[in-house]
Order: structure tokens, then C-alpha cells, then sequence
């Protein structure tokens, strides 16, 4: 029996990405009765710890502690041990993994391998700091990494500490192929400690009638005769909102029968000052829940991803879920994930990333025009790489090697 302990931290990841990972990997048991699953939920918003049971897994929630910094932070995760040790029995033939999914979680490996002697760790990278901080240059980064370029002592230090944390662990698990490659050619780590397991989510696609797609429209007021652009994410500047803003302002100086929908919550005003001469034709929705997300699924025309820096976006992979012709940026992780044909490019400029607004628009009409061929073909890659059973038969894999 393998006992599998996913760590989550309460912050804004775990409402997003991170969130939606554990959700998908909390259905193993459901795959696999040979493994049991468990969430931990650290610096929870409780009062003293908590355990919960569900249908198919155990939570536990943690509370925070009153002090910060590295020092108190890793007093913090020591005691992590002492609470989690009450709960973990460990018998004859039960083996206990813990599955990291954040760099901070850094300071944890030690004290889990002195009170659970024998365990295993797992530790999946979701994002990387550089990213942020160089909006997903590449080239710039290894160029830092190869000192051709100096200046950035704490991108070194960040690098230093994930070469740290990786040779700590058993098994690291990457959610794209650029991830894994990176790992392979800058990092002292050898292949064969890393997995490339791509998200999934379980299939929730269905036809949408154009009677379907015009009551949806009405229940949000929408124009029931304009083409619907998609934008779903943090209001931020590395998801590049920007850029899709004002590609659609220049949409709007041909032919106008669009409309776009920007879906999450952030910095508001930012974006509303940039669309403040195309308001009537620019919604803003704020964060949704499930059930009203899907409505705009169904009615979307279009959706486009003009991120930064990405892993592998459960939201890509929920557009292409539900048909719905995608552009992505040429970045990071999520340039894989469509093909090229429907991607746009991402370029650097100084020490910016940027993207062309013209050209933007212009992909954008080019799939409006050929909306029927394209989203058969998102579809198709969804079946092929990002359904729930590929990652779950992975995940499977991998715990059960441990």
C-alpha cells in the first residue's frame, strides 16, 4: 500500500493551478486501490488542526503560525512533523510518500525524512522564480546561469536553491517537455529523476446548440450576433492581457461583429484605463464559479492565451476540452501544447517580453475565418495528451515506482 501526501499552502496558488492539481490527483484512489491519498493543507486559516474525510481522500488542515522569515519558517515546517505524526501510521508493507508542490516546502524535506524514515518525496514543479522575474526569457536566463551576463545575484541564488531542493528529492515531476529539457541541460540532475507528466481533467465536454449558445448569451446580456474572444486568468501583467487589449482595438477598426470577454480577478484598473474607448464591447466578469466559467465555454468563438511564462494551463486544456479554437504565446510550457500554426510569437525587447499587437490581430481573424477546421483540432489534442486517465495513469506509475 502506497500512502500518498499531497502539501498545499494557503495562498492564491491553491485557489488556481495548484488548487486545481490536487482536485484532479485527489480521484487516484478511483485508479488505483492500492494507494490511498491524503491532502495536507498548511498555514490554513484554522485554529488548531483539522481532519476532514471525503469520498476518496483525507485533508488535513494545518494552522499558521504568528512568525515569518526563513528562520521561523523552518521551525514552522519542523512542527509541521509533529502534528503530521499523529496521524501517519505507518504498518508492515505501507509505504508513506510526500508530494512537495512548492519551493518554500524546501525547508520540510530534512525534518519528513528524520520522522518518517524511509519515506519518499515528490516534488512538482509548477512554476519557477525566474520566470517572474525575467517574464519567461529563456535566453536570458541561461545566459545569466553561464555568467555571460551579470548583475543577477538573486536569480543565482534561486537557482542554487532549486539545485538544492531537486537533489533532495526522489522523483521530480515536470508539467511540460521545455520544463523537462531546461532540467536536463542546466541543472545537475539526471533524466532519470524526472517524469513529464502533462495536467489533465476529467472530460465534461457537450454539443452546444446555437439555441444553447443564445440563451447563455442573454442570461449575461451579451450580444447574441457578435463572435465571443475568450480571455480566462489573473489580471497580471505576465499573463499578457495587454497585448490581447489592444490586438482587439485594432480588431474593432475592420470588421465589427466581436466582442471580448476577460474572465479573473487583479488589477482592475490597469485594464479598464487601456479598454476605456471600447467599453460597450469589452466585458469584465471578475472571478467565476465552475458552473458559470462553462457557460462562457460554450458560447465562446475564440480563445486566446497571450501568457508570459505558463507550465501546462488547465485553462488551455479546458478550451480545448470544449472545442474552442485557442492562440497561445510561443513561451515556456504552454508553446507545446497547440500547434504552431495557432500560436503567437513572443519576442524579446531589452529586458521585456512582448508581442505583437498587429500580429495578434491578425491571427485572430485568420481563426475566426477557419473556426470549424481549428476546433476539431483542439479538441483532438485534448483526447490525446490532457485527459484525467493519461494523468492519472501516469501519476499511478510513478507513485507506484517509488
Amino acid at each position: 500500500m502506497k500512502k500518498v501526501y499531497l502539501l498545499l499552502e494557503n495562498n492564491r496558488s491553491s485557489l488556481y493551478g495548484i488548487g486545481t492539481y490536487a482536485t484532479q490527483i485527489s480521484r487516484l484512489v478511483e485508479y488505483c486501490n492500492s494507494i490511498s491519498f491524503s491532502i495536507v493543507r498548511l498555514h490554513a486559516n484554522v485554529n488548531f488542526p483539522i481532519v476532514k474525510k471525503h469520498d476518496s481522500y483525507m485533508e488535513y488542515s494545518i494552522p499558521d503560525s504568528n512568525v515569518y522569515g526563513v528562520k521561523n519558517d523552518s521551525i514552522y515546517y519542523r512542527n509541521i512533523c509533529f502534528v503530521l505524526q499523529r496521524y501517519i501510521h505507518r504498518g508492515e508493507g505501507v509505504d508513506v510518500i510526500f508530494h512537495l508542490n512548492y519551493y518554500q516546502q524546501y525547508y520540510l524535506i530534512d525534518y519528513l525524512k528524520e520522522w518518517f524514515v524511509g519515506c519518499k518525496i515528490v516534488f512538482t514543479i509548477h512554476y519557477q522564480e525566474w520566470c517572474f522575474f525575467l517574464n519567461g526569457n529563456t535566453d536570458l536566463y541561461k545566459k545569466i546561469l553561464h555568467q555571460e551576463i551579470l548583475g543577477y545575484d538573486q536569480i543565482l541564488d534561486w537557482y542554487k536553491g532549486e539545485c538544492s531542493l531537486f537533489e533532495k528529492v526522489d522523483k521530480i515531476i515536470c508539467l511540460s517537455a521545455y520544463t523537462k529539457r531546461l532540467l536536463i541541460d542546466e541543472y545537475p540532475v539526471t533524466e532519470d529523476k524526472i517524469s513529464l507528466v502533462y495536467n489533465g481533467l476529467f472530460d465534461e465536454y457537450q454539443v452546444t446548440t446555437n439555441e444553447y449558445r443564445h440563451a447563455v448569451k442573454k442570461k449575461y446580456c451579451l450580444p447574441v450576433d457578435k463572435k465571443v474572444i475568450l480571455f480566462v486568468g489573473r489580471l497580471d501583467e505576465i499573463k499578457g492581457v495587454e497585448f490581447l487589449i489592444s490586438a482587439f482595438l485594432k480588431l474593432q477598426e475592420g470588421i465589427d461583429d466581436s466582442i471580448l470577454v476577460i474572465i479573473g480577478d487583479g488589477n482592475y484598473s490597469k485594464y479598464l484605463e487601456l479598454s476605456r474607448y471600447c467599453l460597450s464591447k469589452i466585458f469584465y466578469t471578475g472571478r467565476l464559479n465552475k458552473n458559470e466559467l462553462y457557460d462562457f465555454y460554450r458560447i465562446a468563438d475564440i480563445g486566446v492565451m497571450p501568457s508570459m511564462h505558463e507550465q501546462c494551463s488547465f485553462v488551455a486544456i479546458e478550451m480545448m476540452m470544449f472545442n474552442i479554437p485557442l492562440i497561445i504565446s510561443t513561451t515556456t510550457g504552454l508553446n507545446e501544447m497547440m500547434e504552431r500554426e495557432y500560436n503567437i510569437r513572443v519576442y524579446s525587447k531589452g529586458d521585456s517580453m512582448e508581442i505583437s499587437s498587429v500580429e495578434l490581430t491578425e491571427k485572430i481573424k485568420k481563426i475566426l475565418n477557419m473556426y470549424d477546421v481549428i476546433n476539431r483540432k483542439c479538441r483532438d489534442k485534448y483526447l490525446k495528451l490532457y485527459t484525467l486517465d493519461k494523468m492519472m495513469s501516469n501519476m499511478k506509475n510513478i507513485y507506484l515506482s517509488l
